[in-house]
């Protein structure tokens, strides 16, 4: 789990740098862009649309954590709504619902910690206490890429 959370701190810190340098600031603030396109993984991206008051477009194929059923307030039952990275159908036993239950608290067990640098740094930049929710919650579109061979049916 170290090297992993070695992986975010160094992902996440490249937003303080780009937000330290203010020539790129003010740059982008005089181009007056219209919207900030985004991965929902990088919080960089969240943050440039809340900074710059834009509205943002999340472009993904899979969102880590419980970020969609958060932010897009977009269902996800999960008695029949397999979590990312379990293969699993719809159609699920008894053992594999307890399976999608567990992988679900620890996704949202451990996505804190893995994302408490990228808070930091987002409550840095923005002068105010953030939290994912608020980050993720200011998203205007979700455009998810989603392929009915890999992905089951979502309500």
């Amino acid at each position: 789990m170290g090297s992993s959370k070695g992986f975010f701190d160094i992902t996440f810190s490249r937003c303080r740098s780009l937000f330290n340098d203010k020539k790129l600031v003010e740059y982008l603030k005089e181009s007056s862009f219209d919207a900030v396109f985004l991965d929902p993984f990088d919080v960089c991206g969240l943050v440039a649309a809340k900074y710059f008051s834009l509205p943002s477009v999340v472009f993904t194929r899979v969102v880590f954590c419980n970020f969609l059923e958060e932010g897009a307030q977009c269902p996800s039952p999960l008695s029949y709504v397999p979590r990312l990275f379990l293969m699993s159908s719809g159609a699920f036993t008894f053992m594999e619902r307890v399976r999608n239950h567990l992988n679900y608290l620890d996704e949202y067990l451990f996505c804190p910690y893995f994302f408490k640098t990228a808070l930091e740094i987002a409550s840095e930049i923005l002068q105010t206490p953030v939290t994912i929710s608020d980050l993720i919650s200011q998203v205007s579109i979700w455009l998810l890429r989603t392929d009915f061979v890999f992905e089951y049916p979502r309500p």
